[in-house]
């Protein structure tokens, strides 16, 4: 819990940051490099302090949806692996991405601070022209693209024709809207299929062994686009 407030703590510092900080976000980006690194070097302890013994390879099978797709991501310090598991099991190798954790970790966090910035204004060109300067990293569609380009596009051809797509991130990736990532025609995930989130496929199966109960009430939010 420590090391995961810590996390959160420079995630903070790193979008109150101003992009002119250079080596302030230079300290900051490799702060949280090494939190990462410490959360994740005892995966497995982790597991089995929740409760939830590490998968074998039928249980991860066993919790593909019918007529759904589970990607499981991992981060290694030069690259990412996306693993892919429908009805059948692993639908083929590993896809690799060559691209380091610190950098998705920067992109991570400009997005983040880029909606938050989003959020007080009615347009793009609104928040612009307040903030007196134009320039691209403030568009948070560049980002959801750079995204899906990276995430999504490499195992594209697994998501076809899928109801319901589980998302197990890793690392630097927990926290991103995979759900918004968008094609090069501007169409975001969501509008295809339905998108879960787990923290771990361990996880996922530990909560559905649990007991269910009868949900009462819901809150729901929808937003149009403007």
């Amino acid at each position: 819990p420590r090391l995961q407030e810590r996390r959160s703590r420079i995630l903070r510092q790193m979008s109150d940051t101003p992009p002119s900080t250079r080596e302030q976000s230079e300290i900051l980006l490799q702060a949280l490099v090494t939190v990462e690194d410490q959360i994740w070097a005892h995966p497995r302890a982790l597991a089995l302090d929740m409760g939830c013994a590490p998968c074998t390879y039928d249980q991860m099978r066993a919790l593909v949806p019918p007529n759904g797709v589970v990607l499981s991501y991992f981060t290694l310090p030069d690259r990412l692996l996306i693993f892919v598991f429908g009805e059948h099991g692993l639908v083929a190798p590993p896809a690799e991405v060559q691209v380091p954790p610190s950098k998705l970790a920067r992109w991570a966090v400009e997005l983040q601070t880029v909606i938050r910035l989003r959020g007080d204004y009615q347009s793009l060109d609104d928040m612009q022209r307040a903030l007196k300067t134009r320039v691209d990293a403030v568009n948070a569609p560049l980002y959801l693209r750079q995204f899906h380009r990276i995430l999504l596009e490499p195992v594209a051809s697994h998501l076809t024709g899928k109801r319901l797509i589980i998302v197990a991130p890793h690392g630097v990736l927990s926290g991103l809207p995979f759900h918004a990532f968008s094609d090069g025609n501007g169409r975001a995930l969501i509008e295809n299929a339905a998108v879960e989130y787990a923290p771990g496929l361990s996880v996922l199966r530990w909560c559905r062994a649990q007991e269910r109960t009868e949900l009462n009430t819901c809150f729901a939010v929808g937003v149009s686009k403007l």
